[in-house]
Order: C-alpha cells, then structure tokens, then sequence
C-alpha cells in the first residue's frame, strides 16, 4: 500500500537534496522560492507510479521532460545549455541515489518494490531514504570542496 502523503512529502525533501547538490555541481544557485517550486514538481511527478503503463519510449519522453521542467523550475531558463547541464546532473544524481536505494535493499534482504513507467517506489522507510538523499547531497559538497582548484592569492 503507498501512502500519498508520505510519497509526496518524501519526494519532495528528496528532489529539494537533489537540486541542491544539481546546482553545486551545474554552477548555479537557486531562490528559496524557486528551490521549492521545483521540489514541487518533482514531487507531483512521482504520481506516474499510478497511471497505466506507458510505451517505453513515452516513459524515457516522462522522465526527460519532468528533468527538464523540475530544473527550469527551480533554475530558470537564462540558457539552454546551464539548464540541460543541471537537468543531467539532476537525472545522474537520482540514477546514483536510485543505485545507493538497491544496494541498501540487497544487503537487507527486502523484496518489496512497486513500479510503474519508470518510476519506483520501493517499500522502505521514507527516513533511509532521506538520510541517502542528504549523503548523496553531502557527497557532492565533499567533492567540490575536495577537487576544486584555489587560486594562489
């Protein structure tokens, strides 16, 4: 059984994480407001989990184009190629959060998971998701703190 609620409320702190480690690592910064309306979006995308199943190639237009929109959303649309980078950063982020969500199951042996066009709800606590979604975010953050070049003043 999916709770509505708790898959919005997670969605959306979880696209909220997610923009903010696609704008560290696309170069760009958000209003707080903008932030918000993307992680809205992000959060009414998840309900495709209930529509009927799509055309695989429909699903993958879905997926690409709710990308698209959530980062326009949260980033605007100043140029093309800012927003295309932050939609893949976006995109790539939730494929790595998808893949750490996995590997969590496999090590706990839970075999529960419903999925429809693409998109996946897997049975698990909506806090192990969060705490994934802020270590993804934090694990970005490291990287750029770690790997970004200093000029010599």
């Amino acid at each position: 059984m999916v709770y509505l609620d708790v898959l919005l409320l997670t969605n959306f702190l979880t696209a909220y994480l997610l923009l903010l480690a696609a704008g560290a690592l696309s170069g760009q910064r958000a209003p707080f407001a903008r932030m918000l309306a993307g992680s809205a979006l992000a959060a009414l995308s998840a309900l495709i989990l209930f529509a009927p199943e799509q055309p695989y190639p429909v699903q993958v237009a879905y997926k690409a184009a709710t990308a698209l929109g959530i980062t326009a959303a949260a980033f605007g649309w100043r140029s093309g190629r800012r927003l295309v980078t932050a939609a893949c950063w976006y995109a790539a982020l939730n494929i790595a959060l998808a893949g750490a969500v996995l590997l969590v199951i496999l090590r706990t042996g839970t075999r529960v998971a419903d999925t429809a066009n693409l998109t996946v709800y897997l049975r698990i606590s909506p806090l192990l998701l969060l705490a994934l979604s802020g270590a993804c975010c934090a694990a970005v953050e490291l990287g750029l703190r770690l790997f970004t070049r200093r000029e010599v003043p």
